[in-house]
């Protein structure tokens, strides 16, 4: 195993000896013995500064009894000493030009709202939050807001318990964190279920099962499961780059990467896996750029490079890179939501063009058939190319062709300089991420610091998160509107999530129908079912009817969950005898989650053909 001696990514500077203390404490960080004999050389050199400096100062305060003597050191004693924090320019902080004419909300929406710091595991972490991380970000009043349209979230799902997992963190004018938490929101109400502080922020999120959180830490705070029912947190044997990391069952292994060179912003990655008991059995340098996601198909890994704005299909068994989808090194043409079509190797060699989507987040495989990925839309300089806005996008590969064609764009309406995300969910909807470059406090629609969507395939909002923040660069200015970002850095400040993950308490079921067979006359309920999370793999599920009165198991069917929550159609016979009964339908995933939907008598069901289901993606679907 290699242990990693390096400081967090995108902390603000520190005294080695405090950054090492708050590393070890938080990450049990082992380090060989030359790292030790490393650090005992940086530490006698600090200590020896420190030293120093405390006589010193020790004998100007004798001097100067204006600055309280013995009381002002005893106040220095009692607060961490924190080197102060450079100012970025007064003249780049706040905007004066209006906020742009825009309601970003669902029709017809019910509005709902809840506050964080209500939470006592929450009120109990701030204990160890310094004055300014108090003022700036813990308030009495709500600060998430909810907007929901009930009809188009649910669209043709039977009833289920939904829930949003994220990172979410307070940050200063550097980007530094005050604060960072794991949260759970309920979908229903926008509540908060759950919520963790976290010593070090988090960056990837994802469901390992139901019950658990997997979370990635920067630096070298770890990699942990946390069970958001009992708040049970549990360290993982290894550190992994907290960018991206994912999961697969089936082999109990986790896929994502080493950790990069933390003084190298966006250094170049390591792709790597590793088993349940931390052995690292997987490695491949990326020689391009850095990785910002990494999803698993068999035996392939598919890894996200942002400044290459590409995509690479990676073998697990020989390393290789089966082909490029974006950059210069495309393997594929791409057709732009409005039908232009792109040869991105001849673009951006001739440097006439760029492609459709630049700088992602998120790029991800759904199937061989569906990626998704959220454009942040901006330059090397990280500038928005020609002013647009950041969106989630959905492609289709054709491989006949080698043309990748996006068939959904969503504009979020602002301009998101890094992080997002791009997810289909069982309803067919689409759910992502994004924050702005302008905060306007004074506008309904553009005072969030933060927001969650969820939109229907044609582009209406079902619903809305928002998160209401203080003026980071100025608390008392909150009439103010300002950027929302660390000055000609991308780095965001205030309320800031990485990116989000949605699942649910049990498998979730389309509405179940009726379909007759032509050539034998046999009765058939037909229905979609989706897994309680998403997963890297096709997972095994099992459904059955059942006769609640005789209390019998009916007739049943073992099947493969989509693992991305593309709609898959199952169908279960219905016993002649039983045409006339009310029965149930049954489905349960291998964590022994299930849901029982009331299905009725057969005959009085609708007929499949008369349900409409507002669906564009399916891996049937031509």
């Amino acid at each position: 195993t290699t242990y990693y001696n390096s400081t967090v990514c995108h902390s603000s500077a520190k005294m080695y000896y405090q950054s090492r203390e708050t590393e070890a404490d938080t990450a049990g960080l082992i380090s060989t013995k030359d790292q030790n004999n490393k650090g005992l050389a940086r530490f006698v050199t600090y200590a020896a500064i420190g030293f120093i400096s405390c006589v010193l100062a020790l004998g100007f305060l004798t001097d100067h009894g204006d600055f309280g003597g013995n009381n002002f050191l005893a106040s220095l004693v009692e607060r961490e000493l924190k080197p102060e924090k450079a100012e970025p320019p007064a003249e780049e902080k706040f905007v004066s030009t209006p906020a742009p004419e825009s309601s970003r909300f669902p029709p017809d929406y019910v509005a709902t709202s809840a506050n964080l710091f209500e939470l006592q595991s929450v009120k109990t972490g701030l204990r160890k939050v310094d004055e300014d991380g108090i003022a700036a970000c813990v308030t009495d009043e709500d600060m998430i807001f909810t907007y929901t349209n009930a009809d188009l979230v649910n669209n043709d799902l039977t009833e289920f318990d939904g829930y949003t997992a994220f990172a979410l963190d307070c940050r200063d004018v550097t980007g530094d964190p005050y604060v960072s938490y794991i949260v759970v929101l309920k979908m229903d109400d926008g509540s908060v279920a759950n919520a963790m502080p976290i010593k070090k922020r988090a960056e990837s999120v994802i469901m390992k099962d139901t019950a658990h959180i997997l979370y990635t830490c920067v630096g070298e705070a770890g990699t942990f499961l946390w069970a958001w029912n009992t708040d049970r947190k549990e360290k993982l044997p290894f550190y992994a780059d907290s960018h991206s990391l994912q999961y697969v069952p089936s082999t109990d292994s986790y896929y994502g990467c080493e950790m990069a060179d933390q003084d190298v912003l966006n250094a170049p990655s390591m792709i790597a896996a590793f088993n349940s008991t931390g052995f690292q059995f997987f490695s491949k340098e990326e020689e391009l750029s850095h990785i910002n996601y990494v999803s698993v198909s068999g035996d392939y890994i598919y890894v996200s490079l942002r400044s290459f704005a590409c995509l690479q299909k990676v073998s697990l068994l020989t390393g290789e890179v089966e082909w490029t989808l974006g950059s210069k090194y495309s393997d594929f043409q791409v057709q732009g939501i409005e039908g232009d079509m792109h040869d991105l190797v001849a673009e951006i060699n001739d440097e006439t063009g760029f492609g459709t989507w630049s700088h992602q987040h998120r790029f991800q495989h759904l199937d061989d058939k569906y990626f998704s990925l959220f454009d942040n839309h901006v330059d090397d300089d990280k500038v928005f190319i020609d002013g647009h806005n950041s969106r989630m996008v959905i492609l289709q590969m054709d491989y006949e062709n080698m043309i990748a064609t996006e068939v959904f764009s969503y504009d979020v309406g602002e301009k998101t300089v890094i992080y997002g995300g791009t997810d289909i969910l069982p309803s067919g909807n689409v759910l992502g991420n994004s924050f702005p470059k302008v905060v306007y406090p004074d506008s309904h629609d553009r005072k969030f610091q933060e927001n969650i969507w969820e939109v229907t395939p044609e582009g209406v909002i079902a619903q809305r998160v928002g998160f209401l923040g203080r003026n980071p660069f100025a608390i008392d200015r909150n009439d103010t509107a300002y950027i929302h970002n660390v000055p000609d850095k991308e780095f965001p400040v205030g309320w800031v999530i990485y990116n989000i993950e949605r699942f649910y308490a049990k498998p979730v079921v389309a509405q179940p129908c009726s379909v007759t067979s032509a050539s034998t006359g046999h009765k058939y309920v037909q229905f979609m079912p989706f897994n309680s999370i998403r997963t890297q793999e096709d997972m095994p599920g099992l459904a059955y009817l059942y006769e609640p009165v005789g209390r019998q198991m009916l007739t049943k069917k073992a099947f493969k969950f989509h693992k991305a929550w593309l709609p898959r159609v199952v169908q279960l016979v219905v016993p002649e005898d039983m045409y006339t009964t009310s029965l149930y339908l049954v489905v349960t995933n291998n964590w022994k989650d299930s849901n029982a939907v009331k299905v009725g008598k057969i005959d009085e069901i609708p007929r499949c053909s008369a349900i409409e289901k507002n669906r564009i993606f399916h891996e049937d679907k031509k």
